[in-house]
C-alpha cells in the first residue's frame, strides 16, 4: 500500500543493539520514513525536497520507552562492513512518549541513486555515554523511491505500515473407520491460537452423516470425540479441523488515506497519527459517534466505557470533568467537577458530584473524600477525612468530616466542623459550628460559633449565636445558651450574655419578655393561659416531705413556700401549708377538712370607700333575731371528731337575708349580726338602766317615807306613854 501523497517510503527495522553498553537493550520497531522531496536518480519536482519524516517506536527492555533520546542514522551500502554513503545524522534529544517518536532526516539528494542501501541506527539516553548501535543493519527496500501520483484514489491506496503476519497453525487429524462407520478420530498436529473449538468434516466419496467435535485446550486441539458414526465410509475418508482465526495484524501511523470499502476485522490492527472524517460510512463500529448512536441496549453489552480495571475521564475545555474509578470491590468511585477533585486511592464508593475550583477568585479549592462511601455533593474546599465511613457533605465551603467520625453529615455552610471520633454527627449548616471530639450522636441545625464539647453525646443546638453544650443529652438555643451538664435545657433570649444552667437535668428559660403558655402575649415572666380548660397548671409530686412551691423576692422580703403536705409533715398529709422560711413558722394551713388555721391575725377587707348600698340595721331587731336562732352542736361530715357550735346556714340566710347563698356563712355577716346583736342588747341595757334608776328614786322616796313614817310612829308611841 501506498500514501495518497506526493512522495513516501515504509521502512520497517527490528533492531535490538549488541555494542558495548551492556545495560542498554533496546528494540526499534516501525520506522516510517516519509519524504517530503523526491531523491536524486528520480524526475524530481521543483518543489520537492530531500527531508524525511520518519516515526517510529522504540522499547527499552521490553516496554515502550519514554522521555528523551539522542539517535544517529548512517547509510551504508553493505549489510555489514563496506563504506559508509553520505554523512552520519545526529538527532538530538528526540522526544519519546510510549516509545513513539518523531524525527526528520536528510541525507540530501546524492545518496539515493538506485543501489541498495543499509541503515545503521544508534542509540543513547539524551546526552549519556556513548551511541549503542542497533544490530544488524536494515536494508532498504525500493519503497522509499516509490513515487505516487499525488491524486490516486483507488481502493488500494492504504498504506500497511507494519504488517505482521499470522502466525497460528491449523490443526490436522485422520479418521478411523470400521465396516463403513466411523469409530474414532485421531489428532496428528494440535496446531495453535484456537480459541473456540474448529468445526471438523470428515471427507469421503461415499460415506456422510459423521459427526467429529473438536476438543481445545490451551489453545491447540487436543482430542476429537466421534459424535455420530456415520455410513458408508470408505478407508480413503481424510478428516479436515477448521483453521485457528488469524492474529495478522496491522499497525498504521502517520497520515493514512482510506478509499472505497475497507475491512479491518482483525482487533490487534492498530493506528497512531491523525484521521479526517466523522466516521459517517464506517458500519459495524463498535464506537460512539459524534452525531450519537441508535439501536444500542446495556441488554445487548452496550455501554460506554472501559472493559479493564483502568479509570475513564470526561473532560471539557481541555480540563476533566468527571472521573470514574474502577476497583474490585464493584463500588466505582465518582468525581465530579474540577480536576483538583481527590478521592484517595484505596477508597471504595467514595464521591464527588462537583464543586472545586482550579481557581476561583485567585484561590484553589479541592474537594476531597478519603473514607469508604464518602459522599461531597459539591461546594469548595470541603474534605472527608480517613476512617469517617459513609459520611456526607452536601456542599457549602471548607467544611471538614475528620478522621473516624463515621456516618456523619454537614449539609453545607461555611467552615464547619466534626471532629475525630464523632460519629453519627450532624451539622445542618451556619458557619463556624463544631462538634468536637466524640461527641457522638450530637446535632447543630446551623446558626454561627455554636459548639458541643467533645465526649458529649446526643447534644442538640438547633442554631443561635454562640451556644454551648457540654452534657450528654443537653439542648441549647438562643444567643449564648450554655448547657453545661447532662440533661440540661437552656433557652436564652436576644440579651448580649451568656446564661449557663447550674446543675444536671435542668429546664431553664430566660425570656426578658415573658413566658407565654397557652398565651402569645404573656403579662408576667410566667403566664399560663387555660383557655377552654378547667385546669390552668398542676404541680405535681411524690415526697413523704410534701410539694413545695416557692415564691422569693430576690429584691428583698420572705422567701414563702407553698407546700402540699405529706405524711412527713406535722400538718398530715393533704393540708394546704403556707411556710415562711425566715420565720421557719407555718404562717397558715387549710388541712383536708377545710379547717383553716392562721398563725395570727384574720383581717378582712372592710374599707367605706370599697362598699355601697350602705343601709342601716336595727339592732333590736337583729338581737330579736339572733335570741329566735337556733344555736346546735354539730361536726363536719369530713371531720367527725371536732365538735363546733353555731347557727346553720339556712337559718342564718333565712333570718337576716345575707351572704351568696344558704350553705356558707361569712365571717364578716357572722359578726356584722353579732356586733348588730350587742348594739340592740346594749340600747335594751340601757332601757333597763334607766328603769332602775327611776326605780331607784322611787325606792329612795319610799325609804324616806319609811322613815318619815318610822318617826312618826315613835312619836305617837310616845304620845301614848305618856298618856
Amino acid at each position: 500500500m501506498q500514501p495518497k501523497s506526493s512522495s513516501g517510503a515504509a521502512l520497517t527495522v527490528n533492531l535490538e543493539s549488541s555494542g558495548g553498553d551492556k545495560t542498554m537493550k533496546r528494540k526499534l520497531v516501525t520506522f516510517l520514513a516519509l519524504a517530503s522531496g523526491l531523491l536524486a536518480g528520480l524526475n524530481l519536482a521543483p518543489a520537492q525536497g530531500t527531508a524525511f519524516t520518519y516515526q517510529g517506536r522504540l522499547t527499552d527492555s521490553g516496554n515502550p520507552a519514554s522521555g528523551n533520546y539522542d539517535l544517529t542514522f548512517s547509510l551504508f551500502a553493505a549489510s555489514s562492513g563496506g563504506s559508509q554513503v553520505g554523512a552520519t545524522l545526529t538527532n538530538a534529544a528526540v522526544a519519546l512518549a510510549n516509545g513513539l517518536f518523531t524525527t526528520t532526516l536528510d541525507f540530501g539528494s546524492e545518496v539515493f541513486n538506485g543501489g541498495a542501501l543499509w541503515v545503521q541506527i544508534g542509540v543513547r539516553t539524551n546526552g549519556n555515554g556513548a551511541f549503542s548501535a542497533l544490530d544488524p543493519r536494515q536494508p532498504i527496500t525500493p519503497a522509499p523511491y516509490a513515487i505516487t501520483a499525488g491524486d490516486v484514489t483507488s481502493a488500494n491506496t492504504n498504506i500497511a505500515l507494519l504488517n505482521r503476519p499470522n502466525t497460528t497453525m491449523p490443526a490436522s487429524g485422520v479418521p478411523i473407520v470400521t465396516s463403513g462407520f466411523v469409530t474414532g478420530a485421531t489428532v496428528t498436529s494440535g496446531g495453535s491460537g484456537y480459541t473456540t473449538p474448529p468445526t471438523v468434516t470428515v471427507n469421503d466419496a461415499t460415506g456422510s452423516a459423521a459427526t467429529v467435535i473438536a476438543i481445545v485446550s490451551g489453545g491447540s486441539v487436543t482430542g476429537l470425540e466421534v459424535q455420530n458414526a456415520g455410513n458408508n465410509y470408505s478407508a480413503a475418508a481424510t478428516l479436515t479441523i477448521g483453521a485457528p482465526p488469524s492474529n495478522a495484524y496491522q499497525t498504521f501511523i502517520g497520515t493514512n488515506f482510506f478509499a472505497g470499502v475497507n475491512t479491518l476485522d482483525n482487533p490487534a490492527n492498530s493506528f497512531a497519527g491523525s484521521f479526517g472524517g466523522n466516521g459517517a460510512g464506517l458500519t459495524n463500529l463498535s464506537a460512539w459517534r459524534l452525531t450519537g448512536n441508535s439501536g444500542t441496549s446495556p441488554t445487548n453489552g452496550n455501554f460506554v466505557g472501559t472493559a479493564d480495571n483502568q479509570p475513564l475521564e470526561l473532560w471539557v475545555n481541555g480540563a476533566r470533568a468527571l472521573r470514574l474509578e474502577p476497583n474490585t470491590n464493584g463500588a466505582p468511585n465518582v468525581l465530579g467537577g474540577s480536576p483538583n477533585n481527590l478521592v484517595d486511592a484505596g477508597v471504595i464508593g467514595g464521591f464527588i458530584g462537583g464543586g472545586g475550583a482550579t481557581t476561583y477568585l485567585g484561590t484553589a479549592y479541592t474537594n476531597q473524600v478519603s473514607a469508604d462511601f464518602g459522599v461531597i455533593d459539591g461546594g469548595a474546599g470541603n474534605m472527608i477525612q480517613s476512617n469517617a465511613l459513609s459520611s456526607t457533605i452536601g456542599g457549602g465551603t471548607g467544611n471538614t468530616i475528620q478522621t473516624s467520625a463515621a456516618n456523619s453529615t454537614i449539609g453545607g455552610g461555611l467552615d464547619n466542623a466534626i471532629q475525630n471520633g464523632a460519629q453519627a454527627a450532624v451539622i445542618g449548616g451556619g458557619q463556624q459550628n463544631v462538634i468536637e471530639t466524640f461527641a457522638r450522636g450530637s446535632t447543630i441545625g446551623g446558626g454561627y460559633a455554636n459548639e458541643i464539647a467533645n465526649d458529649t453525646s446526643f447534644a442538640v443546638i438547633p442554631g443561635g449565636y454562640l451556644n454551648f453544650c457540654d452534657g450528654d443529652y443537653a439542648f441549647a438555643a438562643g444567643q449564648q445558651a450554655v448547657a453545661r451538664y447532662q440533661g440540661d435545657f437552656v433557652w436564652a433570649d436576644s440579651q448580649n450574655a451568656p446564661f449557663a444552667s447550674t446543675g444536671t437535668n435542668q429546664f431553664l428559660i430566660r425570656a426578658a419578655g415573658g413566658v407565654g403558655i397557652g398565651t402569645a402575649s404573656p403579662k408576667a415572666q410566667l403566664h399560663v393561659a387555660g383557655g377552654a380548660n378547667q385546669t390552668v397548671a398542676i404541680v405535681d409530686g411524690s415526697s413523704t416531705g410534701g410539694t413545695w412551691l416557692g415564691i422569693n423576692n430576690s429584691g428583698g422580703g420572705f422567701q414563702w413556700s407553698i407546700i402540699s403536705a405529706g405524711s412527713a409533715n406535722g400538718e398530715g398529709a393533704g393540708s394546704l401549708v403556707f411556710f415562711s422560711t425566715q420565720h421557719e413558722l407555718h404562717e397558715m394551713w387549710l388541712d383536708g377538712s377545710g379547717n383553716l388555721t392562721l398563725n395570727g391575725a384574720l383581717t378582712q377587707h372592710s374599707d367605706r370607700n370599697a362598699k355601697k348600698n350602705v343601709v342601716p340595721v336595727n339592732p333590736r331587731s337583729v338581737l330579736d333575731k339572733v335570741a329566735l336562732l337556733p344555736i346546735t352542736q354539730w361536726s363536719y361530715k369530713a371531720d367527725t371528731d371536732t365538735r363546733h357550735i353555731g347557727p346553720m346556714a339556712q337559718d342564718f340566710k333565712a333570718a337576716f337575708e345575707v351572704g351568696a347563698d344558704d350553705k356558707f356563712i361569712a365571717a364578716v355577716d357572722e359578726e356584722g349580726v353579732a356586733l348588730a346583736a350587742i348594739q340592740g342588747l346594749n340600747q335594751k341595757l340601757d332601757e333597763k338602766d334607766a328603769e332602775i334608776e327611776t326605780l331607784k328614786e322611787k325606792a329612795a322616796k319610799v325609804d324616806s317615807l319609811e322613815k318619815r313614817l318610822t318617826g312618826l310612829e315613835r312619836m305617837v308611841q310616845s304620845l301614848a306613854e305618856k298618856k
